[in-house]
């Protein structure tokens, strides 16, 4: 569950040659379109897959179903194949034509196989942090701390910390909540403001006054305990992978930007990107590597927590954006389209970006805004027309 399993997408790319119009599609929802000018037609009478030649640029993981049309598929054709309803074979290559295999192993899976696997939850774990560091990693991670409704639950969370990471007892039954009634005591809520009263407590609890206004899931249930004078495990529940983007870096082609990440060991963390980046912890320093080029293109500053989500300084290796060495201000964020990232990798709405209120928790929303003066725009305006009239 912690570990780096793989499992199967289904990936298209259809080329608009009227609008010069690449589109990729992901498990058959829209993912991207940009602007791809094809110089030259395609031709020839055979392709070759995964081989480059060095080992090191080429291909490794599995494919299959491979197929290359002479048209542009719609897309209700291209959702219809990513949910294994159809099974077409492409007009100008065809998967089940053949191929010659080198240095390369094969096996059958039936077609329904990869339409059926259940990625389930995935469980982040962090030993011994408190309250503000729990939170900030889960949401930073674009996820938030477990919420748990009956002893069923906990004892789930508490197997899973058992099976994973056997020799690390403090996750193993002590977890931050998303829980405070820091506003209003004994009225508990979720960060967003969300009203709880269906907490099953345990025994004698709560019992902390004014003293205890964060909630921890115990042994024998939910407790409320003091947010500054405790450590606990951190448990960040993910029900679906994340996309990250590192923003900043000047990268035309977006799997340079896409991350996902990815825990080895409890307490880790390591973002693999789509194409030859990796962002990850090395001798107690993050780095910003080409995997495929062997380079270390940037190094980040010390910061309180010191993780990479967020806004934070890194110092350049090789040149990025056409800045050759010093600090350089990189953002690394979960945020899905149409959000504002926070300083901290916190979302927002974009339409909440500079509507003179702070959504974000570090208020970093209204930083750098302008006033736009619109009578001054429309005056000149009128200006240029009656000059051109």
């Amino acid at each position: 569950m912690n570990s780096l399993t793989c499992w199967w997408h289904h990936l298209c790319f259809t080329y608009d040659y009227i609008h010069h119009i690449i589109s990729t599609f992901l498990d058959g929802e829209l993912n991207n379109e940009q602007e791809f000018l094809l110089l030259s037609p395609v031709y020839g009478n055979w392709a070759r897959l995964g081989q480059n030649f060095e080992a090191r640029n080429s291909f490794s993981g599995d494919l299959t179903q491979v197929n290359v049309w002479n048209r542009a598929l719609s897309h209700d054709e291209i959702q219809q194949m990513s949910r294994c309803e159809t099974d077409p074979q492409g007009s100008y290559i065809s998967w089940n034509a053949g191929w010659t295999l080198k240095a390369v192993s094969f096996y059958d899976l039936p077609l329904q196989q990869f339409c059926q696997q259940k990625i389930g939850i995935t469980y982040f774990f962090f030993p011994n942090v408190p309250d503000k560091t729990a939170h900030y990693i889960c949401q930073a991670l674009g996820t938030e701390l477990p919420w748990a409704r009956s002893m069923e639950e906990l004892h789930t969370l508490q197997n899973v910390s058992v099976a994973s990471y056997p020799n690390h007892d403090n996750c193993h039954a002590n977890y931050w909540m998303s829980l405070t009634d820091i506003v209003q005591e004994n009225v508990w809520s979720f960060p967003n403001g969300t009203l709880v009263d269906d907490i099953f407590w345990a025994p004698y609890e709560p019992n902390g006054l004014r003293y205890e206004n964060c909630a921890a899931l115990s042994r024998y249930g939910v407790a409320d305990i003091n947010c500054d004078m405790q450590i606990r495990c951190a448990v960040c529940t993910f029900y679906k992978q994340q996309r990250f983007s590192l923003l900043g870096i000047c990268e035309r082609e977006l799997r340079n930007v896409y991350f996902v990440a990815y825990q080895r060991n409890i307490s880790e963390l390591l973002f693999i990107g789509y194409g030859e980046y990796h962002i990850m912890l090395e001798d107690m320093t993050w780095v910003w590597i080409d995997v495929v080029n062997n380079v270390t293109i940037a190094r980040m500053e010390e910061v309180d927590p010191y993780f990479p989500m967020g806004k934070r300084w890194w110092n350049l290796e090789q040149e990025v954006c056409g800045q050759k060495h010093g600090r350089r201000q990189l953002m690394l964020s979960p945020c899905p389209p149409e959000h504002f990232t926070c300083d901290d990798a916190t979302c927002i709405p974009i339409y909440q970006r500079c509507d003179l209120k702070y959504d974000c928790r570090d208020n970093s929303d209204e930083y750098e805004c302008q006033l736009v003066d619109f009578s001054q725009v429309r005056m000149t305006s009128k200006r240029n027309a009656s000059k051109c009239s």
